[in-house]
């Protein structure tokens, strides 16, 4: 989703993508990118964007980004681990399922 509420302060403020780029340390394309909802602004650049533009992050952030701004980075890290797991976990449980089909269907076929 693009950032409107983003785009509006920065130009409100006459700020260059290439300056917040530089301040949140990435490339102009890579700042744009964020932008233009491509890629994820974390919860550390949005702070930063909001003290670069001098502004409380509720005037820059789009409201689905409120999980963001309230998950930081170390538990976005380890809810990533948990679901790994949990995805891990239901893949072997899948196989075994998948082989226990297979033995009964033989049974099965061999019973007719």
């Amino acid at each position: 989703m693009i950032k409107q509420k983003l785009i509006a302060k920065r130009k409100e403020k006459g700020v260059s993508q290439a300056e917040l780029a530089s301040y949140i340390g990435v490339e102009q394309s890579q700042y744009c990118r964020r932008e233009n909802g491509e890629i994820h602004i974390t919860k550390k650049e949005w702070n930063k964007l909001a003290k670069y533009l001098n502004v409380p992050l509720s005037e820059i952030y789009e409201p689905q980004e409120v999980l963001d701004i309230l998950v930081s980075d170390a538990e976005t890290n380890a809810i990533i681990k948990i679901m790994q797991n949990y995805i891990q976990r239901l893949e072997e449980e899948n196989k075994t399922l998948k082989e226990e089909n297979c033995r009964l269907k033989t049974i099965v076929k061999s019973e007719l």
